[in-house]
């Protein structure tokens, strides 16, 4: 839990508490980020969560739940473009820098 004390309020100047959650689980790992405003004045907010992962072998490596996502290629001629995941299991087979957009009410696995 992170809160608006003197040491982030200049970073951030609204009044805020903030948690993250990691759950762990024997095939999952869960982490939930809640921001709360406990201010007056509505504000926006967004996150990166970098998910850098040893997966030992990434060729027998596939992550399910972005199927229909949005994201950025951030290796590609145009990095700004939004495309579309199709993707029903998305397998790792060259190096991978993408973003993408929020997925609410699935899990990615």
């Amino acid at each position: 839990t992170l809160d608006n004390k003197v040491a982030t309020h200049e970073a951030w100047p609204h009044p805020y508490k903030l948690e993250f959650c990691v759950t762990l689980g024997a095939e999952a790992l869960t982490t939930t980020l809640t921001v709360h405003n406990v201010g007056e004045e509505p504000f926006k907010f967004m996150d990166l969560q970098h998910t850098y992962l040893n997966v030992g072998d990434i060729s027998a490596t596939t992550v399910s739940g972005l199927q229909g996502a949005q994201y950025l290629d951030k290796t590609s001629d145009d990095p700004d473009a939004a495309r579309t995941d199709e993707r029903q299991a998305a397998s790792i087979t060259e190096f991978t820098d993408r973003v993408y957009f929020p997925v609410e009410g699935k899990p990615i696995t």
